[in-house]
């Protein structure tokens, strides 16, 4: 004949069985209560496997106990288990609240944990009982640190009356059967395991949470650096067409000068720009380099520009309109911002060449022949300093002169041997071998090449490399 305690546990788990698959299909053709966050809906979808679970098997325990004639194990199921569980699964799926059932489970394992000790005696175990009544609200994510404390005090001080009762032999073995003890450990074990299941739930819920947040986190993060990247880009974009709209579109034609300029900006933007300011007796050549890169770069050297034409329109000499220009700069930069500078003017009938420096340290630089030499004026920086006179100097040219004005993007780009263009001596030795054939515009793109063939890598280039040649035809 099969045993009714077999019996029982068939049907047990056939019952538990069917309830998983039929909270799984019940969780399924859910949708999220407003009542619950985003993050909890997961957890709170197990609730509708989990207790009605967890009722069952402390029903189908009491059945257990009733085939099995023990009474006291039945309403140790009955009063305690059940009320519990039942409570506690109507709060968590109708009500939504996901703290106030671990409340009543804590209370109901040390409920357990204390009439275990007082039906099995106090040799039996006492230390378990009172280790799983303080374990399960320390494990508890959800319970507030006043709520936590409160379900740990509760069971040290319940274990604390029952070794009083003790002493005094007040608690004595309401269950000497060792059978009937071992009833109660299977009881005790079905709480356990239903709570065991809740801090995994726990663990894991946290463990997910935590990884979701993380790549949320990192999502944001990857997405806010995608906005910075592309609002530097934008800004970038804009200030290279702000450098872009000071440069000429051509270069003038003069009868005796043949003028080319180029200006490539760097991958950060610099504040590099030249200017042609025409005078059919006297024209001008400007090339200036902003300090500073990026937006406000750009946007310095537009205010230099408009300056520098405004100025020129009624200062006639390049080392009045440098003066001009600095009083205004200095009223309007920002203290550690400065211009550098170099104007040029040229008169036709004298065929001389009028030169002001403002800090410009790579000096313009005349070929005549097979020689190149510096024209070394020299002047402080537009911007820093009011009432600055510059002195100019006078250049008297000869027919095939070569002048070349630059920033120094030109002379400053290292190679592999970290070796600057212009201390390499490189420059020199292809200024003397250009050919005297070459237009100002052949000139411009030669030295530009051989400069980028001189860099290790022309796209991680940080400065501007401006140039203007002017040929004396």
């Amino acid at each position: 004949m099969i045993s009714p305690v077999l019996i029982t546990y068939f049907i047990l788990i056939v019952t538990v069985c069917s309830f998983l698959i039929y909270g799984y299909m019940r969780m399924k053709s859910l949708s999220k209560p407003n009542f619950i966050s985003e993050e909890d809906y997961e957890f709170y979808l197990l609730g509708y496997v989990l207790y009605p679970m967890a009722f069952l098997a402390h029903v189908m325990l009491a059945g257990l106990f009733w085939l099995l004639n023990q009474p006291i194990m039945i309403l140790f199921n009955l009063l305690i288990s059940l009320p519990v569980f039942g409570l506690g699964g109507y709060l968590h799926i109708r009500k939504g609240k996901l703290t106030s059932p671990y409340i009543l489970f804590c209370l109901e394992i040390c409920g357990h944990a204390v009439l275990s000790t007082v039906l099995m005696g106090w040799e039996y175990g006492w230390h378990y009982n009172i280790l799983l009544s303080i374990l399960f609200p320390m494990m508890c994510s959800k319970l507030s640190r006043w709520q936590k404390i409160f379900l740990v005090v509760f069971p040290l001080l319940s274990y604390g009356l029952l070794a009083v009762l003790h002493t005094f032999n007040i608690i004595v073995n309401i269950l000497p059967n060792s059978n009937q003890i071992k009833y109660v450990f299977i009881s005790n074990a079905s709480s356990a395991g239903f709570f065991l299941t809740l801090m995994l739930m726990q663990y894991f819920r946290a463990s997910s949470l935590a990884e979701s947040r993380s790549n949320s986190l990192q999502q944001q993060l990857v997405a806010k650096e995608r906005e910075e990247k592309e609002s530097l880009q934008q800004e970038l974009d804009e200030a290279n067409r702000m450098q872009s709209a000071l440069l000429p579109l051509r270069s003038p034609k003069i009868s005796w000068l043949d003028m080319a300029g180029a200006s490539i900006p760097a991958s950060e933007v610099g504040g590099d720009f030249f200017d042609y300011l025409i005078d059919e007796q006297k024209p001008k050549i400007a090339i200036a380099d902003v300090s500073g890169k990026g937006l406000k770069a750009a946007m310095n050297a537009v205010m230099a520009s408009g300056i520098l034409n405004l100025s020129a329109q009624y200062q006639t000499v390049p080392s009045s309109i440098m003066s001009d220009m600095n009083n205004t700069l200095s009223q309007t930069m920002e203290q550690d911002m400065n211009v550098t500078m170099v104007l040029a003017q040229f008169d036709i009938q004298k065929k001389k060449m009028i030169l002001a420096n403002a800090g410009q340290h790579a000096y313009p630089l005349l070929k005549r022949g097979s020689s190149v030499e510096p024209i070394k004026a020299k002047g402080l920086a537009l911007g820093m300093i009011p009432s600055i006179t510059y002195k100019p100097i006078t250049v008297d040219l000869q027919l095939g002169d070569l002048l070349l004005f630059m920033t120094d993007g030109i002379t400053e780009p290292r190679n592999a041997e970290g070796l600057m263009y212009e201390e390499s001596g490189r420059f020199h030795q292809v200024l003397s071998a250009l050919s005297d054939e070459l237009n100002a515009e052949e000139v411009v793109e030669n030295i530009i090449q051989d400069v980028i063939d001189h860099m290790v890598d022309e796209e991680e280039r940080d400065d501007d490399i401006t140039l203007v040649a002017v040929k004396v035809t």
